[in-house]
């Protein structure tokens, strides 16, 4: 492979090809595979446009030991953090040890590219508490008002989704031990040092499994809807009404 940049590498692939690769390279992208198309189409029709303030004006493509045993990994760096338009414009440094194709770098990039989100809005949402409060990404809290900020954040969401929280004093002396023992758990691994890519990749699979968790809400929901549409459709039949067919 020729240096290019990375809207011209994108360019030269299909998805296809860089779906194959993801799921071999990055196992926990299986289930969020169609969140990577919308990354890799936006970024197709998304225009180049060179920022002065960005990290770098080139990007790495080197073999990286992720640390967990597995060997040597390929990594692209920087990718994470700027403007997706900028990062559209950067020259891709290959090492001489990168044996890899086009599909296979490409995936690697938009695993970089969309690792605080896929889409603008996502990115918007994850920081909004960040830069809010202040906090950014440390990856630990530091003290009790953090983790309430936390805490809050994530109630919000629940309750947005139509959850309830249940006050403690409605709490069996069972569950509130859980809960404390759960919390001590939470806060002794926030306060264990790891290193940074580690962390990093520790956050990706985190959100990554919050898009499956999403996913598989809205197939429970479908499904729970066709079984009552077909049981209304069953009740309309013995009425003598007629309704169409569900396929």
């Amino acid at each position: 492979m020729n240096d290019m940049t990375y809207k011209e590498l994108l360019d030269s692939v299909t998805f296809d090809k860089v779906a194959e690769y993801l799921i071999k390279n990055y196992h926990e992208t299986e289930y969020s595979i169609g969140w990577f198309k919308i990354h890799f189409d936006m970024l197709r029709l998304m225009q180049p446009k060179h920022h002065d303030n960005m990290n770098s004006d080139v990007c790495h493509i080197t073999m990286m030991d992720w640390e967990d045993g597995t060997g040597k990994h390929l990594h692209a760096f920087p990718m994470e953090g700027d403007y997706w338009e900028h990062s559209l414009t950067k020259e891709l440094i290959i090492a001489p040890d990168v044996k890899a194709t086009n599909a296979e770098i490409a995936a690697c990039c938009i695993f970089h590219t969309s690792f605080y989100g896929f889409t603008e809005k996502q990115v918007h949402n994850r920081f909004r508490f960040y830069d809010v409060y202040n906090i950014e990404t440390k990856g630990r809290l530091s003290n009790k008002s953090d983790y309430e900020i936390l805490a809050n954040q994530n109630f919000e969401i629940i309750r947005h989704n139509g959850g309830y929280i249940p006050p403690l004093r409605v709490l069996s002396p069972t569950k509130k031990k859980a809960l404390k023992n759960q919390i001590l758990k939470d806060m002794l691994y926030r306060k264990k040092r790891i290193s940074k890519i580690k962390k990093k990749m520790l956050f990706r699979k985190k959100f990554l499994e919050s898009k499956r968790n999403l996913f598989r809400e809205k197939l429970i929901k479908k499904s729970i809807f066709l079984g009552n549409f077909r049981k209304y459709a069953y009740l309309s039949s013995i009425n003598g009404k007629q309704i169409a067919p569900l396929k």
